[in-house]
């Protein structure tokens, strides 16, 4: 604000008179989302309030100010749960441990130093010498590493430990311990054993509340402002002057530390436990089974999979299959997971009525087979590559003077690692983003591409540091919903931005984000949605195989019987066994991209999956090994003669089954507005107008008028003039496409762009005068970036506000189901909006109603993912309705289709005479008619 009150920048319009020249008013740059900080807010607040009170004195007191400070300037506090931090498995219903205990850091640091070998010779362990060398050296160090490790037990820099691995420097060490050790200096040693003691026990927590506020019992964590984060640390920094006699300098250091954050996988009971074995040097799994017996001791195998529902375990009798599914609950906080581990419930269970319990359950696993030497040198190289970079950030940041360690560090080198790949520019304005403003987070903000509540994507591949207002105006939005509304940016950061971002370095993944309208379609960022399932995936394998288990006892039996099965393994064996889905079905190469727009992909994979054995991978591994030396070895063997054909009829034969969306949830109506104009025509039809962006529009609202009895058309004459001179002018004149023709795919590719480019409305006399009389010399029209369409309907729009001229359309995904009658001969329907069905319901109606008003019993009722089925010529056909329309269209398409079918294809509610009926598809495939 350059020293001025928040009011004065507001509210000057120096920017608006250029070298003292006044343009018109749609040629200056807009004033929306002007970026205003809390803190500049604030500021303005104090002003005004301390100028008022001097006049006002018995007014504005200081009751009145804090009430208006609560109201006004509070900021409503983030927070979680506590319970999803989960539960302990050794300690049922324990609460796990901070990250930040003293007793977490150095428990896991004894667990890895026990495990820990030297690769040569028999992998012989630590001598006590080098074990009590390597537990001084990671308690001392802040970033320990496996050079330094090396060089702390003295062994030759070509030794390598079990657990290193050559992309990963770092080594895992006690991190309170050296940063208690970091923080005090001296003043630590000074201290007394038991003072040290007490520290370590009570520094976790402490730490912890520095930046959490438990409320409610400590059943909800608040995360806390920075006026909060001050308070505590500076009651911190008296607790650690008055109870533990600390010199105020170290006492402020104390308050100031920086920790893991996070929690541990047992809780502080279950390490207390195991600690004095792991301080003997007992691995950590031995002192699991001597602490807490057998684990893996299995129990009676069951005939079911339970409810995967921690409300729902009081419900099994049996204790030893309670007591496993509430351990294997209280590790899940994932609710996909959970969701996950239902759906697998209702198949396994179904296969089992089917056909009883199998021999052996294989899982695969998103784990790659032994890279080549080749894949380890190249992934090596980028990885240390990246710490390269992410040390010279951290030097940078800290010769600016700003922490480049712990928490506050690690954010300040993301910022400029990310300032960086962005060649200095934030990704939503182009503005240019200076050192100073990349790390201020009063000016910038690292935001989410795709929102982390709607994408649970919180890796670096989903982050971008931009200005902080531009992250305010964004919202939970991604860039595409947010922006792309708006043309002329939209044209500007895709054409002009986004590509001098992408040549200083920004990841081409990213742009592709920016660019996705939807938030997932493995079709445009196939890398970042594989990536989000695949953590996904991780869990839900990890937490299936003790949940499958079950049914052969759980404990040693369950892991027998359950075997894992690397992904990366199955991938090459439908390659080596030429069964991919487009090979399989079409013939196509078996090099080309996996078959992603058909579900049956995932029959293959459960194939490959169920006939890969270790004996099986370590075949293919060997064939592998002769390809890569040159050598051109016979094609890899078959599991049995005609195994492709089987497959194939194996595949043909496939019903996906899916789930019918019967839930009364989501919108009741369409989110884009309308306004009743108030006109309506003899057929009975109203007339409503809404806003369009220009580079939406279609063809055929450009063409359309209110005389040639379409539904929309521009309402103003004169923008849709100028529109159409703007087409013609760049060489392209629309013309109206014949009902039944093909869709011109190059026409509406050159229609999109040339609306994208700047279209402005002509400049009339009268208009220029009226400018001139108000000192303003217009030398051109106003761009048109919206416009006014006027919609005629007769029927499917709502009133969505009692007072205001708000409406909006009941479109298809606002739609329940369509119920069809039968009256003699007469079919008769009644589609039902989600709105009208939940009034129902809530009177305590059923939904679908058993007549319908004018005569006629129900046949069938279909929601989205119903199936329909009919045998002509003795084949029988499935279709899976995808949505219905207002006038009674039911569209469908193939039950194994991903993609919606071009052009839609669909039915009427007449399709009863024509033998449609409604099936079910259970979750194996099997169809019988629906009741």
């Amino acid at each position: 604000m350059a020293g001025r009150r928040l009011a004065t920048y507001l509210q000057s319009d120096d920017h608006l008179h250029p070298e003292g020249a006044a343009p018109p008013v749609w040629d200056t740059p807009r004033r929306r989302n002007v970026g205003q900080t809390r803190p500049m807010v604030r500021e303005e607040f104090e002003a005004l309030w301390a100028e008022q009170a001097k006049h006002h004195p018995t007014l504005l007191t200081p009751d009145l100010k804090a009430r208006i400070e609560a109201v006004a300037l509070a900021q409503r506090p983030t927070f979680f749960r506590a319970r999803t931090v989960g539960a302990d498995d050794l300690e049922p219903g324990a609460p796990r441990a901070l990250k930040a205990e003293w007793l977490t850091q150095r428990f896991e640091m004894l667990q890895l130093v026990n495990a820990l070998r030297l690769e040569r010779g028999n992998q012989r362990e630590l001598d006590p010498d080098e074990r009590a060398k390597a537990i001084a050296y990671l308690e001392a160090e802040r970033r320990p590493t496996w050079a330094g490790l090396r060089a702390a037990i003295g062994v030759g820099r070509s030794d390598r430990f079990t657990h290193e691995r050559g992309e990963k420097s770092t080594v895992r060490g006690n991190a309170t311990e050296a940063a208690l050790g970091a923080a005090l200096g001296p003043a630590w040693d000074a201290l007394s054993e038991a003072t040290r003691e007490t520290i370590r026990a009570e520094i976790g927590r402490a730490w912890h509340r520095i930046e959490y506020r438990p409320t409610k019992g400590a059943a909800i964590l608040e995360i806390r402002d920075h006026f909060g984060i001050a308070a505590e640390r500076a009651a911190l920094a008296e607790r650690a002057r008055t109870e533990w006699g600390l010199p105020s300098e170290a006492a402020e250091a104390l308050a100031r530390i920086d920790l893991p954050d996070g929690a541990a996988r047992h809780s502080l009971a279950a390490m207390r436990n195991l600690l004095p074995l792991l301080e003997s040097g007992t691995p950590y799994m031995t002192a699991v089974e001597r602490v807490y017996g057998a684990r893996r001791d299995s129990g009676p195998p069951l005939d079911r999979l339970p409810v995967p529902n921690a409300s729902e375990l009081h419900r099994i009798e049996d204790t030893w299959v309670r007591d496993r599914m509430a351990a294997l609950l209280a590790g899940i906080r994932n609710p996909t997971v959970l969701r996950t581990l239902g759906e697998l419930r209702k198949v396994v269970n179904t296969l089992l009525r089917a056909h009883g319990r199998p021999d052996m359950i294989r899982l695969e696993f998103a784990r790659d087979l032994k890279q080549s030497a080749e894949e380890r040198r190249e992934t090596d190289k980028r990885q240390r590559e990246r710490e390269r970079a992410r040390d010279e950030a951290r030097k940078k940041v800290a010769e600016l003077g700003k922490p480049a360690e712990g928490p506050e560090g690690e954010e300040n080198v993301l910022r400029w690692l990310l300032c960086n790949e962005q060649g200095g520019r934030c990704p939503y304005s182009g503005d240019p983003i200076s050192c100073a403003d990349a790390l201020d987070a009063s000016a910038t903000q690292i935001d989410h591409v795709f929102p982390v509540s709607r994408s649970f994507d919180d890796s670096q591949a989903n982050k971008v540091l931009c200005f902080a207002r531009e992250n305010a105006a964004k919202g939970r939005r991604t860039p595409f919903e947010w922006l792309s509304g708006d043309a002329d940016r939209w044209t500007h950061l895709t054409t002009i931005v986004w590509p001098q971002m992408k040549n200083a370095g920004w990841p081409d993944a990213k742009r592709r984000r920016c660019l996705k309208a939807t938030l997932e379609d493995p079709e445009t960022d196939e890398a970042g949605f594989t990536n989000r399932q695949l953590v996904d995936t991780a869990f839900i394998a990890r937490a299936a195989r003790p949940y499958l288990g079950l049914l052969f006892g759980g404990g040693q039996e369950g892991v027998n019987a359950v075997q894992p099965v690397p992904g990366r393994a199955t991938a090459l064996l439908r390659r080596a066994w030429g069964i991919g889905l487009g090979r399989l079905l079409d013939g196509a190469a078996e090099s080309g991209p996996k078959v992603r727009d058909d579900l049956r992909h995932h029959a293959i994979d459960a194939l490959a999956v169920a006939l890969t054995s270790p004996r099986t991978v370590a075949e293919l591994s060997r064939w592998w090994q002769r390809r890569e030396t040159g050598l051109r070895p016979p094609g890899f063997h078959l599991p049995w003669p005609g195994f492709r054909e089987q497959a194939k009829a194996a595949v043909e034969a496939i019903l996906v089954s899916h789930r019918v969306q019967a839930k009364l949830s989501g919108p009741l109506h369409e989110e884009t507005r309308l306004g009743d104009t108030g006109q309506r025509e003899a057929a009975g039809s109203a007339i409503y107008v809404k806003r369009k962006a220009v580079a939406d529009l279609s063809a055929s609202e450009i063409l359309s008028t209110p005389e040639d009895g379409r539904d929309a058309w521009i309402a103003d004459a004169g923008v849709r003039q100028a529109i159409l001179d703007h087409l013609a002018a760049n060489g392209l004149v629309l013309e109206r496409r014949q009902r039944g023709a093909a869709p011109d795919a190059a026409s509406a590719r050159r229609l999109k762009a040339l609306l994208a480019q700047e279209i402005r409305l002509k400049l009339t006399e009268t208009t220029r005068n009226r400018w001139v009389e108000k000192g303003i010399a217009a030398g051109r029209g106003p761009v048109i970036r919206r416009v006014r369409l006027h919609i005629r309907r007769k029927e499917g729009v709502m009133r969505v506000h009692a007072a205001e001229n708000i409406h909006a359309e009941l479109g298809p995904g606002s739609n329940d189901h369509i119920a069809i009658y039968r009256h003699g001969e007469t079919v008769r329907y009644e589609v039902v909006t989600k709105r009208t069905a939940l009034v129902r319901v809530r009177r305590g109606e059923p939904a679908v109603l058993p007549e319908h008003p004018e005569g006629g019993r129900l046949v069938m009722a279909l929601r989205p993912r119903d199936v329909l089925s009919r045998e002509t010529d003795g084949t029988r056909h499935f279709a899976l309705v995808r949505k219905v329309n207002a006038a009674g269209r039911i569209f469908y398409k193939p039950l194994h289709s991903v993609n919606e079918p071009k052009p839609e294809v669909s039915l009427g509610p007449s399709c009863v005479h024509d033998g449609w009926c409604k099936v079910a598809v259970d979750p194996i495939g099997r169809w019988k008619p629906a009741r």
